[in-house]
């Protein structure tokens, strides 16, 4: 699948959660110990909430019994207090980032 989309509705998702994240950087397999060696598929992503750190992971080529974004920011609701007076506006900036395509 796209890995536009697939960061969008990480985002998305997340921000549901109550989680702001970073800007996703991509995972080179050659350079990471993180992908295990069978996985060498696709594209894989990173970002994390700028407020309790959780991850989240998107992959472009997930294996059938895989799935392509999950994480702790997917699955878990943002720990931090700092979460809870968090701006809208910083959920709408980087949704803005992301259809823009400065990601």
């Amino acid at each position: 699948m796209n890995a536009r989309k697939l960061k969008r509705d990480a985002t998305e998702s997340a921000a549901r959660r109550g989680h702001v994240l970073r800007r996703f950087w991509k995972i080179e397999p050659t350079r990471s110990e993180e992908i295990p060696p069978f996985a060498n598929r696709g594209e894989w992503w990173r970002s994390e909430c700028v407020h309790c750190w959780a991850d989240v992971d998107v992959h472009t080529q997930p294996m059938p019994n895989e799935i392509d974004i999950g994480g702790e920011a997917i699955a878990l609701n943002c720990g931090s207090n700092t979460a809870l007076v968090a701006s809208s506006a910083d959920v709408l900036a980087a949704l803005r980032d992301l259809r823009s395509g400065d990601v």
